[in-house]
């Protein structure tokens, strides 16, 4: 079994819903997808998360769920951002998914890039939201895998990068020795995370 399927499987085992048929379209994606892509290269899609804490949601006594965590989803074209589509909302409760809701097919020209953009809503973020933050961000690179899609980047809060890298890492991702995506490591898939504002970065390559 290749890599590639290997991190479909943990996406799915941990996310608990991805169907086979997606698991089996991420397995025959086109390696290509995976090149390393320069910094100067444009991309056409961003994927923006939106993180929010939902608290009070289910206060009442045989309720174990105190604080839950909704990651809202939506994918523009660079040249439209006031058009917006919402894709899929995600529930976590300490970081564990719950559920998610599809509003609409991740329509995005196959072969075009995407920047995926992680925002929290909000004035204080916790370290459950930040870790649910990069699980987040997992499942659309799954979904982009599946749409042969390539990820130009991945661009953070500055105050949730340390937390969602270490995520990225337990999707058996590896830190790539440059910080730059114009020096690519020999991998299947590789990723680039970036904070905003700009100061922090990391490559990291899938380990096979």
């Amino acid at each position: 079994m290749n890599s590639i399927a290997s991190l479909s499987k943990k996406l799915a085992v941990i996310m608990g819903i991805t169907s086979l048929a997606t698991l089996t379209s991420f397995t025959h994606a086109p390696k290509a997808m995976s090149d390393s892509i320069h910094v100067d290269r444009p991309f056409e899609w961003t994927v923006q998360i939106d993180t929010k804490q939902l608290k009070n949601q289910f206060q009442y006594n045989s309720s174990e769920l105190k604080e839950l965590v909704k990651a809202k989803m939506t994918y523009y074209k660079m040249t439209d951002e006031d058009n917006k589509t919402d894709y899929e909302d995600l529930w976590y409760a300490k970081a564990k998914t719950l559920g998610m809701e599809r509003h609409h097919k991740l329509e995005i020209t196959q072969g075009d890039a995407i920047c995926i953009k992680v925002k929290h809503i909000g004035e204080y973020t916790s370290y459950d939201e930040q870790r649910a933050s990069g699980k987040a961000v997992m499942k659309v690179v799954l979904d982009a895998a599946v749409n042969k899609n390539m990820i130009a980047t991945i661009k953070v809060p500055m105050t949730s990068f340390h937390t969602i890298a270490q995520e990225i890492e337990n999707y058996h991702f590896s830190p790539a020795p440059s910080g730059s995506p114009e020096s690519p490591v020999d991998s299947d898939l590789n990723l680039f995370l970036e904070s905003e504002p700009a100061g922090l970065s990391q490559s990291f390559a899938h380990m096979h």
